[in-house]
């Protein structure tokens, strides 16, 4: 039977969740939705032979460990079906995220349709849940000045196949920010996209991964940015942007507030004051956010 939406699920070890997310994609009421599972060469298991055989799988292959760009994009080869969406494999989608994502692009004849989301993490002492409405505080008149104000998290958005292609591949160069360098060239080949309200979509946070490593995670996207805006010299496009300049020194110094807790935790604090001192030394407009906090969504 043919899908009317394919998720493309790129997994690389860690299964714990998995399942969870295909059922979810098989829970899909209204539409016809299946996930294209690639196996980004696990080392523990051939999740593709493990997995294959769930009833929301189309198709399972396994390549060589290239990344999840290299993953996404050879799920992206195998797509089939008219509209595609991307999911991590520890995600989790509503019943209804298809039929109203979908349901949107029709009604209002655009190329990409997006929802709010929650994060979450599971603890031992239950659930903690921060939900978020993607377009608060955004002045959206089309898809250019809609990506250069905010990402939109892998997992909140469907989108028509031939505009996918027409943006290319994921770039496998890039390891922070290739998702949103991607849907930069998205953008690009559309003409609308939509938000529907309401969470639709919850990403899972693992706890305890949340120090990594925030000077790439910081520098990287500037970068992917400046490129984007060089390219269209748009002096409307640079104003916008100033929402994603100033939301990324308070993600760098939340992501640093984390680590430092967490290295404190586990003995290791000297070190992490030493990341922390050589981060600001290269990058001080930081420091002033150290004490501030992200508005609530």
């Amino acid at each position: 039977m043919s899908a009317d939406v394919e998720f493309i699920v790129p997994v690389f070890n860690d299964t714990r969740y998995l399942e969870s997310s295909l059922d979810s994609v098989l829970a899909q009421y209204g539409v016809r939705a299946r996930a294209i599972l690639v196996d980004d060469g696990s080392e523990a298991l051939d999740a593709a032979a493990r997995f294959g055989e769930h009833p929301a799988v189309a198709r399972a292959v396994r390549i060589g460990h290239a990344g999840v760009s290299a993953a996404r994009n050879a799920g992206l080869r195998l797509a089939e079906s008219p509209v595609v969406g991307l999911l991590d494999a520890d995600d989790l989608l509503e019943p209804d995220f298809c039929s109203r994502l979908m349901g949107e692009l029709e009604r209002g004849d655009a190329d990409l349709a997006y929802c709010d989301y929650d994060r979450f993490v599971e603890t031992e002492t239950g659930a903690r849940v921060v939900r978020y409405s993607v377009d608060q505080g955004l002045e959206a008149a089309d898809p250019l000045e809609r990506i250069v104000q905010a990402n939109l998290p892998t997992g909140t958005y469907l989108l028509r196949a031939e505009v996918a292609r027409a943006a290319g591949s994921f770039r496998e160069s890039i390891r922070h920010g290739e998702d949103w360098e991607w849907l930069m060239r998205v953008a690009e080949a559309s003409r609308r996209w939509v938000h529907v309200k309401g969470t639709l979509f919850h990403y899972r946070e693992t706890e305890g991964s949340a120090s990594g490593d925030f000077e790439r995670m910081y520098v990287q996207p500037g970068r992917i940015l400046r490129a984007f805006l060089d390219r269209h010299g748009s002096e409307r496009l640079e104003r916008l942007s100033q929402r994603f300049w100033r939301n990324r020194k308070l993600t760098a110094a939340s992501r640093i507030r984390r680590c430092l807790l967490e290295s404190a935790a586990k003995g290791q604090a000297t070190r992490a004051l030493s990341r922390v001192a050589c981060f600001l030394l290269r990058h001080p407009e930081v420091a002033p956010y150290l004490l501030r906090r992200f508005p609530k969504p």
